[in-house]
């Protein structure tokens, strides 16, 4: 579950360090099935203990991945 305060700064922009990703942000998966492979953040999906996105791959799957890891900037 995500806050309402956090899910709209996920949309509008405003980054933290505890959250550094927005919508539309091209990351870089570091570990699992395809990793070394680029994505598109779509969705915050959860806060605690650690936030996970929603991403898509350029294919048009998409997958649920802690931000440990996914690689930005």
């Amino acid at each position: 579950m995500v806050s309402d305060a956090t899910q709209q700064a996920f949309y509008e922009g405003p980054r933290s360090d505890r959250f550094p990703l927005v919508v539309n942000d091209v990351v870089t998966v570091k570990k699992g099935r395809k990793a070394g492979t680029r994505a598109c953040v779509i969705q915050i999906e959860t806060e605690d203990p650690e936030p996970k996105y929603l991403i898509e791959y350029g294919d048009g799957s998409d997958e649920i991945v802690p931000l440990s890891q996914l690689q930005w900037k």
